[in-house]
């Protein structure tokens, strides 16, 4: 009979075109599936909008907590006390919402055997509001155009008398640097002597709407 040639590359050459072929196809097939499986988990939009939505509430909450709570700390008063016997300090303060205008009255009494003194400038001190996490929420910071003049106020005080401090600027007023919050403060008045002690009292404080 005929003898046939055998070809000794056959087999590589059909593994090479239908091999090539079969690993195209599965290729193929794999990127159909992951199309497949991304189309299926695509969010909703409606569902994009409420989770968007829920952030925006959020960050406005954090800045309005940021913007009543968070202020510089309050400066040092421009202005020191000079105090020679034993005294008590009291404040007053009635705050008007409407307005954004407060009234401080600053008394002190003589609970010594002798005849008190104090010497200060017109700018020795501070009025802070607190919150109820003792956090300053206000102080007293004036426009940014102010003078505070460097004159000597001298009070004396009779033993078992008390008197009011008067000629202090910048307690009182409705001209601020920035308004007050509202809400329900602990208002203190705070100072500072020439030794660098602080003085901080509460002030009784009444509303006014």
């Amino acid at each position: 009979g005929k003898i046939q040639r055998i070809n000794a590359d056959a087999p590589r050459q059909f593994f090479v075109r239908f091999g090539f072929k079969s690993l195209l196809s599965l290729v193929a097939n794999s990127t159909v599936i992951r199309a497949q499986v991304m189309r299926q988990v695509v969010i909703p939009l409606s569902m994009i909008q409420k989770v968007t939505l829920c952030c925006f509430f959020c960050v406005c909450f954090l800045g309005c907590r940021d913007s009543v709570n968070n202020i510089e700390p309050p400066k040092e008063p421009m202005h020191d006390l000079h105090i020679e016997g034993d005294v008590k300090f009291h404040g007053e303060i009635s705050w008007s919402v409407s307005d954004d205008s407060i009234n401080t009255k600053i008394e002190v009494k003589n609970i010594g055997a002798d005849t008190a003194r104090i010497e200060a400038g017109p700018c020795a001190f501070n009025v802070i509001a607190y919150s109820k996490d003792n956090e300053p929420v206000w102080y007293n910071r004036p426009p940014n155009e102010y003078i505070c003049t460097d004159q000597l106020l001298i009070y004396r005080i009779a033993p078992k008398e008390t008197k009011q401090l008067t000629g202090q600027m910048y307690i009182s007023g409705q001209n601020w640097h920035w308004d007050i919050p509202d809400g329900d403060w602990n208002f203190k008045i705070e100072g500072r002597t020439k030794k660098g002690e602080s003085i901080s009292f509460d002030a009784n404080e009444t509303n006014n709407r």
